[in-house]
């Protein structure tokens, strides 16, 4: 494992390492409630370490296996008073002031109501949440980066419009409409500039889209979260089960101020 602070401008990815030191040196000079300097967790240890802390464990829907963390989506949720969500997994160290936290990600979202995501999370009732979800299309479903915020259990959701990223001809072009049964790669993006929130997300790792932005008033100081889960209902609205898919998470990073 190891921290590395990064250089970077726009919303294209263009960073470089700018220097490299032990991961557990840093980790443990670092009292848990002192915000974090640069963070970089790639998973390739035999566990979390104690930094980490999981709420509501399921120690058979979570494991790291290959430099993966992995979770299984399960029924659950934490949207307006809900206490559910299982596996949330948290880094038990309180965010900077400003900050840029970035995800890589796989998953196949096969199912109505599949999703995962890296969250500001502040408790239950307070978290902003960047996620890559199967929303509801019809008989279908539409993969849809979000950005969602809960404040005082009142929440609002913003989504990225296009259905297609490239020309609907280019082989290489994206179209987001219809189910998965293998692993699609995402990268997903949380920004803090003083009160204002910007969620953002990659296909690519290089071109970033702009989900939105939220403006939210001091909730309480936050920390940085990764789950997956499916909706509360255990059955979509055509009566389909709800698969139950790995979300493969990467690495997580965090960069503070206006670097990354």
């Amino acid at each position: 494992m190891s921290l590395i602070q990064r250089s970077c401008t726009g919303l294209v990815a263009g960073c470089a390492a700018v220097f490299l030191w032990s991961a557990t040196a840093a980790r443990e000079a670092q009292a848990p409630t002192a915000p974090i300097e640069t963070f970089r967790e790639e998973f390739d240890g035999a566990s979390l370490g104690s930094v980490w802390k999981i709420l509501k464990e399921d120690k058979k829907r979570w494991f790291l296996d290959a430099g993966k963390l992995v979770i299984v989506t399960q029924r659950g949720s934490i949207a307006q008073k809900q206490d559910t969500l299982r596996n949330q997994i948290i880094l038990d160290r309180v965010l900077p002031a400003d900050y840029t936290m970035t995800t890589k990600l796989a998953i196949p979202l096969r199912s109505q109501g599949n999703w995962a995501g890296i969250m500001d999370y502040v408790d239950r009732d307070n978290y902003l949440r960047v996620a890559y979800w199967a929303k509801p299309h019809g008989m279908n479903l539409w993969r849809k980066a979000v950005f969602n915020k809960e404040i005082a259990s009142e929440a609002n959701t913003l989504e990225f419009g296009p259905r297609r990223l490239g020309r609907e001809k280019d082989p290489s072009s994206i179209d987001f409409v219809g189910g998965r049964r293998d692993p699609e790669t995402i990268w997903l993006r949380l920004e803090k500039r003083g009160r204002t929130f910007t969620g953002s997300f990659s296909m690519d790792g290089a071109q970033w889209h702009k989900i939105g932005d939220h403006l939210v008033p001091p909730v309480g100081e936050g920390k940085l979260s990764l789950a997956a889960a499916n909706s509360e209902q255990s059955i979509d609205a055509y009566g389909q089960k709800q698969a139950e898919v790995a979300a493969q998470f990467d690495f997580v990073e965090v960069v503070p101020g206006n670097r990354r």
